[in-house]
C-alpha cells in the first residue's frame, strides 16, 4: 500500500476493507479480484486504486462494475460531488440513505492518494516509469497513461477510502497555484463519515490535560 502524508480514512477502515474482502469473494466479474487465503482481495492484479482526487470514466466504454452495499460508505452529505456524478453514472441512487461503493477497472484516476500494488505492478512500474524507460511525466498521468494502454491491470474504488485531509488555505498543495478562495477552504476530509483525524481531535478535547 503506497499513500501520501496528508491523507485520512474513516475509523472504520478495518471494516471497510473487510467488507470489500466479502463482496470481492461473491462476486465473478472479475476473478483476478477473487480473494485467496494468503491475499484477501486477490492476486492477479497490477494495482487497487483505494484513493484518488477523482477519476474520470471512459464514457465511450463503460466496462462490466461491482456495487455493493457498504454500511461505512459516506452519506450522501459527506460524498464528494465528483463522486456522487460517477455513482449516479454508473447508474447508483445516491441518497442520506444508501451507502455504496463501486469496483470498476481504472480509466483515469487522478492523484497518487492511495493505492495497492502487487509485486507484478510494482515490477511493471519500476520497469516503464523507473530508472529503466524514466519518467516523461507527473507520475499520476504516467501511470494513468500506462493503464490506459492495457499495460498495468487497475481498478478504482469509488468513493475512495482514503481521501486527502485539507487543512485550508494555500497549504494544500505544493504545485497548484494559490488562488484567492484557498485562504477560505474548509478544514476537513471528504468521502468520509468520521475521520480518523477528526475522531483523534475529539479525543484530545476529552482527555484531561
Amino acid at each position: 500500500m503506497v499513500i501520501e502524508d496528508d491523507v485520512d480514512w474513516d475509523i472504520n477502515v478495518r471494516d471497510i476493507f473487510a467488507d470489500m474482502s466479502h463482496q470481492l469473494a461473491q462476486q465473478t466479474l472479475f476473478p483476478n479480484l477473487v480473494p485467496q487465503p494468503d491475499a484477501p482481495y486477490g492476486r492477479d492484479w497490477d494495482l487497487l486504486y483505494v484513493g484518488s482526487a477523482w477519476d474520470i470514466p471512459n464514457n465511450d466504454n463503460r466496462p462490466p462494475h461491482l456495487l455493493y452495499h457498504d454500511p461505512n460508505a459516506p452519506t450522501r452529505e459527506n460524498t464528494g460531488g465528483s463522486y456522487i456524478g460517477e455513482l449516479e453514472g454508473w447508474g447508483a441512487t445516491v441518497t442520506e440513505n444508501t451507502r455504496h461503493r463501486l469496483i470498476a477497472p481504472s480509466w483515469y484516476p487522478v492523484s497518487t492518494i492511495g493505492y495497492a500494488v502487487t509485486k507484478k505492478g510494482a515490477q511493471k512500474l519500476l520497469y516503464n516509469l523507473g530508472g529503466y524507460k524514466g519518467l516523461s511525466a507527473p507520475v499520476d498521468l504516467a501511470m494513468i497513461g500506462l493503464l490506459q494502454k492495457g499495460v498495468v491491470d487497475s481498478y478504482t474504488i469509488i468513493p475512495p477510502i482514503i481521501t486527502r485531509y485539507r487543512t485550508g488555505g494555500s497549504r494544500d498543495s505544493d504545485i497548484d497555484e494559490v488562488k484567492p478562495e484557498d485562504a477560505e477552504a474548509k478544514t476537513g476530509s471528504e468521502n468520509l463519515n468520521m475521520g480518523a483525524r477528526k475522531a483523534m481531535e475529539k479525543l484530545q478535547e476529552k482527555s484531561p490535560h
